[in-house]
């Protein structure tokens, strides 16, 4: 009952949320800006996402959900945790400020366990062009949804998501 609660509460609060930039399939020499959505489970087993950072070449936000511990956040970094989230999961407004201030060409959510936090951030966040997981109960926020059934860890996600981003072609 209180799941279905959350859920609807945040797909109402998305729906009314201001909407971002107008959608765009960007290919990845255009893109400039990136926002990564991880949490803790994810975060610590990717040995891709330090990789995909360093060799991108791209402004990377990274957005880290640590439920248990106390965070510091820096300039590429934003990480908060349970105590900076409402009763049903929603991260309080200093860190939706901190998330929403920019727009970003590209966001990555990378939220496995389905967190409401990030939930919520991945509807709201700015991004010309979404990618997710489409196993999750919010695909519908995302522009690709990438189905991982076979292998599901993350640096075969990333992987894949980078495959599939390179793969886009615009005509200029």
């Amino acid at each position: 009952m209180f799941n279905w609660l959350s859920n609807k509460i945040i797909e109402s609060k998305v729906n009314s949320s201001v909407k971002g930039p107008k959608k765009e399939f960007l290919e990845w020499n255009d893109v400039r800006s990136i926002c990564i959505l991880i949490s803790k489970d994810e975060f610590y087993k990717a040995k891709s996402l330090n990789e995909f950072i360093k060799s991108s070449g791209k402004e990377v936000i990274t957005v880290l959900f640590i439920p248990d511990k106390e965070v510091n956040s820096d300039s590429s970094m934003i990480s908060f945790n349970k105590k900076q989230t409402s009763f049903i999961g929603l991260p309080k407004p200093e860190i939706l400020d901190k998330v929403t201030s920019g727009s970003y060409d590209l966001m990555i959510d990378c939220n496995f366990k389905t967190y409401n936090s990030m939930k919520w951030l991945a509807g709201i966040t700015k991004a010309k062009f979404k990618v997710g997981s489409g196993g999750l109960t919010y695909h519908n926020y995302f522009d690709i949804c990438m189905d991982l059934k076979d292998k599901p860890e993350f640096d075969n996600y990333l992987a894949q998501v980078m495959n599939y981003l390179k793969m886009i072609r615009t005509v200029k």
